[in-house]
């Protein structure tokens, strides 16, 4: 095979890798799924070896399965059903919360119990998920918008699995009064059903959510697991700094750190870049963000800003220090983040929809961005206050010009490195 036929083969399993560890699930007829199953047997001993997931390709469906502790586990986004939906960032839509997981597994219930179902009428399946509910002591009214829309949440995040597909009438539509032309009927489809379980023997016997959960790691752990593991944190975390492992993570990182960085960014496509305190992976666009960052929400836009902010407060004071800017990071009081968040909101209050005279809004904006932050890696909340991490200072220069936010790097390290060396 020439050069150029590889290398454009490895950049087809990077365009599938990157896909799949996004949406977890590829269905055919998208483009992206013929990649994987042209690429199946070398994306699965990829995905085994590097990463420790498992790969199933059929001849409709590409599905990939993780093990991941509950702790850690990020909530599902629900495919959007409108148009309007679709074009929200991934973070801003909405979520299984425990609600909709809890419509999911009770409609794959009755799914899988009623076995010669192979298309169903939506209002049957309803009545049949309202009795499963209640013998579970849970009550379900179809009547309630909140019901109604985690049903119809639960039934998007199962069509867009391919568990159910909708064959006639009006996505949705069902109840009494319905138009029977209107009502929708969905196809079943009973392998991908099937599939809807990880580890279905696991479930079976699972008592607790604690029974759900993988094996400790052990200290003694085999070299090959926790090269997974921490090859895992590279490609699915915005970065791996050396201070949050632990002293056996950190001294396998820094003896093998070549080797991890070369497994992430051959399986991903993306580059390393490396640092000081650690190494993150870096990507043109926003591939694999479920925390898109900087964004055009007023809570985004109050984020970067305070950020540069803190930034900018974090240089004065260590250069106020007797020796220069080197040292531990500086602690800021979340009092003073208050008043920093305060004096944003009144700057900006023209473009924002936050009142700075409303002190309890003015707090919940301010905890609102410093949990974003911390989600994104770019400030830790200590006893003391928050502390500025490593990748906050390629913010340092956000300025209140929305023209000039999209050239900001995307929060999960993935454009420019900050000289700080």
């Amino acid at each position: 095979m020439s050069s150029s036929l590889r290398e454009a083969a490895a950049e087809e399993r990077q365009r599938a890798t990157r896909t799949l560890l996004e949406r977890g699930v590829l269905l055919a007829g998208d483009p992206l799924f013929t990649l994987a199953r042209r690429h199946k047997q070398h994306l699965a001993a990829d995905f085994r070896d590097r990463l420790g997931y498992s790969l199933q390709v059929s001849t409709d469906t590409a599905r990939l399965y993780k093990r991941l502790r509950l702790a850690q586990a990020r909530a599902l986004t629900v495919p959007p059903r409108t148009l309007s939906e679709s074009r929200r960032p991934i973070d801003e839509r909405r979520v299984l919360d425990a609600r909709r997981c809890l419509m999911v597994c009770v409609t794959c219930a009755v799914l899988e119990r009623r076995t010669l179902w192979t298309q169903v009428p939506l209002t049957e399946l309803a009545q049949d998920i309202a009795r499963e509910a209640r013998s579970l002591e849970l009550e379900l009214d179809w009547k309630l918008a909140a019901d109604r829309a985690a049903l119809l949440d639960g039934l998007a995040w199962l069509s867009a699995l391919g568990v159910l597909t909708l064959r006639s009438g009006a996505e949705g539509a069902f109840g009494e009064g319905i138009d029977q032309a209107a009502e929708a009927y969905y196809d079943i489809d009973r392998p991908r059903l099937a599939g809807v379980l990880a580890d279905p023997m696991l479930v079976a016997g699972a008592q607790s959510a604690g029974d759900l959960e993988p094996a400790a790691d052990d200290n003694g752990e085999p070299g090959s697991v926790r090269a997974q593991r921490l090859t895992r944190r590279l490609v699915e975390d915005p970065a791996v700094y050396l201070e949050d492992l632990d002293e056996r993570d950190r001294q396998y990182f820094l003896t093998q750190r070549g080797p991890l960085e070369r497994r992430a960014a051959d399986i991903s496509g993306m580059q390393v870049e490396r640092r000081r305190e650690g190494s993150a992976l870096i990507a043109a666009g926003r591939e694999l963000s479920d925390r898109p960052f900087p964004g055009r929400s007023h809570r985004k836009q109050l984020a970067l800003l305070l950020l540069s902010e803190l930034c900018s407060l974090d240089q004065e004071r260590r250069a106020a220090r007797p020796g220069g800017e080197s040292g531990a990071p500086v602690s800021v009081a979340e009092d003073r983040v208050l008043e920093i968040v305060g004096m944003l909101v009144a700057r900006h209050r023209e473009h924002w929809g936050f009142s700075p005279d409303d002190q309890f809004e003015v707090q919940a904006a301010a905890v609102a961005a410093i949990q974003l932050l911390a989600e994104l890696m770019l400030l830790c909340r200590g006893p003391d206050g928050v502390q500025l991490r490593p990748a906050a200072f390629r913010y340092r220069h956000a300025v209140a010009k929305p023209a000039q936010q999209s050239l900001f790097a995307d929060a999960e390290i993935r454009e420019q490195a900050d000289d700080r060396d």
